[in-house]
């Protein structure tokens, strides 16, 4: 099984599996339905405001980074389907000042940008206050996520 650490992305066809660790990050899992294919993106943060480094850091440029590694033409979109999960608040209840709420704006960015790539969301595990391990298991086709110290579940 490969680990993704954060701004990291990778592809995954069955039997092989991935794994990232998440706090206020987000893991992006796309499934080609027509190809099998999983594709894997741990974001930082919301925008890249223009910059064109590390792709796999921001929402708005992960995105469209996995959907090329992914080989998914724009005219296939409709065939992705996407789960996500992260997204905590990992400076707790009384953390309400914007720049530490970045799980929330994480989560918001997220779900915009696969609006406008019209990529449905078929599942996802998000908010809270607790980290969270996001598995892609390629020898049943499954992901699952667990908030740290509990039980794996399906997304």
């Amino acid at each position: 099984m490969k680990t993704l650490y954060m701004s990291q992305m990778g592809t995954v066809r069955p039997p092989d599996s991935l794994r990232t660790t998440l706090g206020s990050c987000i893991g992006i899992v796309l499934y080609d339905k027509k190809t099998k294919l999983f594709g894997l993106a741990h974001i930082m943060l919301p925008d890249s405001n223009g910059s064109n480094g590390n792709l796999g850091k921001y929402a708005d440029t992960a995105v469209p980074e996995l959907l090329k590694q992914m080989e998914v033409p724009e005219y296939r979109h409709s065939d992705v389907i996407a789960k996500i999960a992260g997204g905590a608040n990992m400076f707790g209840k009384n953390s309400n000042t914007q720049s530490i709420q970045i799980g929330k704006q994480n989560i918001e960015a997220v779900r915009s940008i696969l609006a406008d790539y019209r990529i449905a969301i078929v599942s996802e595990d998000v908010g809270g206050e607790k980290g969270r391990q996001l598995v892609i298991d390629g020898s049943n086709e499954s992901v699952l996520v667990n908030q740290i110290g509990d039980t794996p579940k399906a997304l």
